[in-house]
């Protein structure tokens, strides 16, 4: 089974950059340290980032500091991290996810910029939910939700066709199926649920309101 796991941490996080330097963006107040040509996607990608997290309420705590790094040591399996102490953010390459077969297997025909830039509106949103908590880390489940659906709206609706092609799930889609259990054992057909429902007319960033001001609770009950 494939997984991809966008991991937030709370310590610990070293990544190495190799030879990168630090680039600070010009529309949003985000540093990069990363080469040239990523730096550039992920100003790209966070100026986009800033403009979908903000129709729904949501903004990290600027700056915040991104590191392009070969590997994520800590969490080797992990393709992008947040760490909530910091509000640093770690994401993997695009040479290195070009490497991963995984990778390719989620996101069929993306390509490699693209869903670079995803993950960077993935981790962002990650940072934007810490601060609007005021640091409260709400379940993994309503992150990963939340996550995927502002990433999914910054990919390209041909990308969204393929990856749910890929990825089949009911519709519409329950919200009861958006559970822990999903996220865990089938992650692909968790983001497709996530996005299903978030994309759904009545819910978008109404829905992410209820989640914020406690009306709406995601996940199954604990046992």
């Amino acid at each position: 089974m494939n997984r991809i796991l966008f991991a937030m941490i709370l310590l610990g996080l070293s990544a190495g950059a190799g030879q990168s330097d630090d680039v600070q963006c010009e529309t949003v107040d985000l540093q990069v340290r990363a080469g040239p040509e990523e730096a550039g996607l992920v100003c790209a990608a966070a100026t986009r980032a800033r403009d979908v997290l903000a129709e729904c309420g949501l903004a990290p705590d600027w700056p915040v500091r991104l590191t392009v790094a070969e590997e994520i040591e800590d969490a080797p399996h992990c393709i992008g991290q947040f760490e909530c102490g910091t509000g640093e953010i770690t994401v993997l390459s695009p040479q290195a996810l070009a490497a991963r077969d995984d990778t390719a297997a989620m996101f069929p025909g993306m390509a490699v910029s693209d869903l670079f830039a995803g993950l960077v509106v993935h981790e962002l949103a990650h940072a934007a939910l810490y601060h609007v908590t005021d640091g409260f880390l709400t379940d993994r489940t309503t992150q990963e939700y939340i996550a995927t659906a502002m990433q999914f709206q910054t990919i390209s609706p041909e990308d969204r066709a393929r990856f749910l092609a890929a990825w089949p799930v009911e519709t519409p889609a329950e919200v009861n199926g958006i559970n822990q259990f999903t996220l865990a054992l089938a992650p692909g057909m968790f983001m497709s649920r996530a996005w299903l429902h978030f994309s759904a007319p009545e819910n978008g960033c109404a829905f992410v309101a209820g989640i914020l001001d406690g009306r709406v609770r995601l996940g199954l009950p604990e046992l």
